[in-house]
């Protein structure tokens, strides 16, 4: 929970009272004393390290690349993702170093590998050496290479030399673990000094422009919604510096076209209030594929509900203890799976697209980089082994999550053979202050990244930056309370148990994500160039002032859609 006074969670019946809120304080659930036990055996179990300092994560032992920044980078030491140069047979080398391995080292223990090739289809098999227990067709640019029940497989280090040293290969890269891109409340308090400051730069209140066409919903909490208001100078019920003007896209006649966006995230939190029995929510898919890390007793599997990402100290890597963050359902939330103008609760950016949940954030809200590119292929429509294909491809993809690494050629691979297949890929830029070049997969090309602003439209000091940086939409910041509300300026979605304001890059890619499928819904032909062409030409320029370092083409901007004047940039298509 926050540091600050300022009440974060708003529970799902909370009744209006003078402008504030009843809360709803969190009660630790019964649990039979047999249970109990269990699970502070689990707990014991969960928070034991390794000699060498590594960290349970999920139950699985990570390793933290030395000499990074404070946050650091963790991997799976068990794991390779290796890219081959053009015309080498992956396969076959990997054959050679078997071989050669057997035959040379004092560990005479078969290496198995599994392989997982990514390209035009990828697949997934299991070889032996010296017999592959699969044949392979054609070459393979691309392996995934695990050594499975090892913490630190000694064959695996080895291979790892020998691939850096041989003349076929073109890179070499960890397993790497990527978190979601909430900003740390506390952290960033500590940054700022603590609680929320008194608003600053409220100007006195005035109507919306009576000419204005707009949709104004009856959501109980809309009003508390700064992020979706009409974009004004002034501080009100209808009106937000930092809006970007939604309810003038809202106005418009439903498209009979309605975009798919999948969150590829912790999963959904399907009983909430404001989800519950929508229609525009489609089956998705679980691919955490450890079930250690997944919470919910097994691994792949037709299920993409949120089990929550709670832990206890000491099993979130280098992390503190974490509580159930339910950011899946939050960021599916804003881009749209909520319930909109029905009364209930809040609202999300786009009422008539459908939202494709897929589960690829686990414990402590981290997922492998594995099963987030298998996630991001089958939300494409391309089939993955061992799973159904995907019937209803996204047209978009909404990444909220990241590490601190370069965009690895596996994962730079995906996005291009996405966008080959005309589907859109936005991410969150990162929350750590810095340049976003070195955030992936905001870093990758053919990405939509975006930067988060707060309700007066500057870059939040949390939010990464920089050239690679395309946008900048309404993420929030916890610090400040600019309009006045007596509530921190966060971005107020679906949380199991009612509503609750998050901060974060997480926060503002779903925004993007929701713009984006409402202006693909009037022009179903836009693909990827034509989305970020439209977004970048529509968007509000920001000053040096409201951004001192770059944050792409300014604050995102819906008003020209709502004036129809989309049709300007159908050059495009």
């Amino acid at each position: 929970m926050p540091k600050y006074s300022i009440p974060a969670m708003l529970p799902r019946n909370a009744p209006l009272l003078s402008g504030l809120f009843a809360l709803m304080l969190s009660v630790p659930a019964f649990m039979p004393s047999q249970a109990q036990a269990q699970a502070q055996a689990q707990a014991q179990t969960n928070t034991q390290t390794t000699k060498t300092g590594a960290k349970l994560f999920g139950g699985e032992i990570l390793r933290q690349q030395p000499a990074l920044p404070s946050l650091g980078r963790y991997y799976y030491p068990n794991r390779l993702i290796v890219s081959f140069k053009k015309g080498v047979d992956g396969q076959q080398l990997m054959n050679e170093l078997a071989t050669e391995r057997r035959e040379s080292s004092a560990d005479r223990k078969d290496l198995q590998l599994a392989l997982e090739l990514a390209g035009d289809l990828p697949a997934l098999v299991t070889i032996k050496p010296p017999n592959a227990e699969k044949e392979s067709t054609g070459q393979l640019p691309y392996m995934m290479l695990e050594q499975p029940g090892k913490e630190s497989g000694g064959s695996l280090n080895w291979l790892m030399a020998r691939l850096k040293a041989s003349d076929k290969v073109k890179q070499v890269s960890r397993d790497y673990v990527l978190f979601s891109d909430d900003a740390n409340t506390d952290r960033i308090n500590d940054l700022l000094g603590g609680a929320p400051t008194k608003p600053t730069n409220v100007q006195p209140r005035h109507p919306a422009i009576a000419h204005t066409p707009a949709l104004i919903p009856n959501d109980r909490f809309y009003k508390l919604q700064w992020h979706l208001k009409l974009h004004g100078s002034a501080h009100n019920t209808t009106t937000s510096p930092g809006a970007s003007g939604f309810p003038l896209a809202w106005a418009l006649n439903p498209a009979k076209n309605q975009p798919i966006v999948a969150i590829l995230d912790t999963g959904l939190y399907y009983e909430h209030e404001d989800i519950k029995n929508n229609p525009r929510i489609l089956p998705g898919y679980d691919f955490i594929s450890d079930p250690r890390n997944a919470k919910d007793g097994d691994g792949i599997d037709n299920d993409p509900s949120d089990p929550g990402t709670g832990s206890e100290k000491g099993t979130c890597a280098s992390r503190s203890a974490e509580v159930d963050g339910w950011h899946g359902t939050h960021v599916a939330g804003l881009a749209g799976a909520m319930g909109s103008n029905n009364r209930i609760g809040a609202t999300g950016g786009a009422w008539h697209i459908r939202i494709l949940p897929v589960r690829v954030l686990g414990r402590c809200g981290g997922g492998s980089l594995r099963d987030i590119m298998r996630g991001m292929l089958w939300a494409g429509g391309i089939a993955q082994p061992g799973v159904p294909d995907n019937l209803m491809p996204a047209d978009i993809i909404n990444l909220s999550l990241s590490a601190q690494i370069s965009c690895t050629p596996l994962m730079q691979t995906i996005v291009n053979t996405l966008k080959q297949r005309g589907v859109t890929i936005i991410a969150s830029a990162g929350n750590d202050g810095v340049d976003a070049a070195g955030t992936m997969p905001a870093n990758c090309n053919n990405v939509i990244a975006v930067a988060a602003s707060d309700a007066r439209g500057h870059l939040t000091p949390y939010s990464n930056f920089g050239e690679k940086v395309d946008i900048m939409a309404p993420g929030g910041d916890l610090s400040r309370d600019d309009n006045g509300d007596k509530f921190a300026d966060g971005m107020l979605s679906a949380f199991k148990g009612g509503y609750k304001f998050y901060q974060g890059t997480s926060q503002a890619a779903p925004m993007v994500a929701a713009a984006a499928a409402l202006i693909k819904s009037h022009n179903p032909g836009f693909g990827p160039d034509q989305l970020l062409a439209t977004l970048k030409k529509t968007a509000h320029p920001r000053s040096k002032k409201q951004c001192p370092k770059a944050c792409g083409a300014g604050l995102l901007n819906l008003a020209p859609l709502a004036a129809k004047k989309v049709s300007g940039v159908n050059k495009y298509r």
